[in-house]
């Protein structure tokens, strides 16, 4: 049974990395000038189920991201340029005093706000 649960994680984060791989294409055809920053971040698995980047990894759950493309395929793309402005812009990076809540839902505003 553990070797068949393991096979089948193996196939859907391969299959959420082609996903992604679409959505990062699509992205640098429409925002040529993302191009830099779109293939600075590495693809890697977390077992947290969302999306997120800490600026060096785009963090994925295979079945998170597949569950989102099932719902709608353009919902990744989408994902992935809201986290990637966030990087472009230094979102994640800030000094000792702020208060963390208000500044993540401020950077949610100006990415949304850019898109």
């Amino acid at each position: 049974m553990d070797g068949e649960t393991t096979e089948r994680d193996k196939r859907a984060a391969a299959l959420a990395g082609d996903i992604l791989r679409l959505a990062k294409n699509t992205l640098m055809l429409n925002f040529r000038f993302l191009d830099r920053a779109l293939n600075r971040l590495t693809l890697t698995v977390s077992e947290t189920p969302w999306f997120a980047s800490d600026g060096r990894r785009l963090y994925f759950e295979p079945w998170y991201v597949l569950g989102q493309y099932k719902a709608e395929q353009s919902v990744m793309t989408r994902d992935m340029l809201h986290t990637v402005l966030h990087c472009v812009f230094r979102h994640g990076f800030v000094g000792a005093g702020i208060d963390i809540p208000r500044w993540d839902l401020s950077c949610d505003i100006a990415v949304e706000a850019l898109i």
